[in-house]
Order: structure tokens, then sequence, then C-alpha cells
């Protein structure tokens, strides 16, 4: 499918831009979500970059916004607002990106 098609272009546009990447959950649906992610870490050629695999998509974004100083910029990318994930053909209940990181703001002004 699509995204499918993608995974070589994800690993390509990771090797071009990012310092560290995370590889998780996204919609994996009836794939192994460290299959999809080795798929596109073999796509990453820039042995500089630090890559992160981590099956649980909030785990993933709480660390790497843990590891993001002020000079830094967090890229999320595949779910957006979206408040389901796809996992064996199951659109199960997910917090969205955007809640976790408005709630990991809040804890950090507080």
């Amino acid at each position: 499918g699509k995204a499918l098609s993608r995974r070589p272009d994800m690993g390509k546009a990771i090797s071009e831009e990012a310092d560290v990447a995370f590889l998780t959950a996204d919609d994996p649906n009836f794939e192994q979500v460290a299959s999809i992610s080795e798929e596109i870490k073999a796509a990453i050629t820039n042995p500089s970059v630090q890559v992160i695999l981590e099956e649980d998509r909030k785990q993933a974004i709480l660390q790497a916004l843990a590891m993001a100083d002020s000079q830094s910029a967090v890229v999320l990318a595949g779910k957006g607002s979206e408040k389901t994930i796809k996992v064996n053909g199951q659109a199960m209940p997910y917090e969205s990106d955007i809640e976790i990181v408005k709630a990991y703001i809040a804890e950090e002004k507080a």
C-alpha cells in the first residue's frame, strides 16, 4: 500500500534532516511494529543519526520531548490529532499526539 512505499522515503528524509529518530507505531494494523521500524531503519544511510526503536508511541513521544533542548525541533509524523491507532484490523483508542504533547508541556510548566 501507500504507507509501505513511503518507508524508504522516510529513511531518506531522516538521513538528510535528523540527528535522532524515534521509530514507533503508526497504524501497524496486521504488521509488526518492529518489522516496519526495521524497514525504515534500513533506509537510513547517515551513520551519525541516532535511531531509537520504541514500539509504544506515547513513550517514544515522551522520550523525544525529554531529550529535546531549546535548540531542538521535534517532528511528530503520522498521527497528529487522530484518536485511534489501527492494530490487527481494529481501531484502538489512542490519546493523540497533540494531547500527549499538551500534557507534557503542562507538566513541564507546573
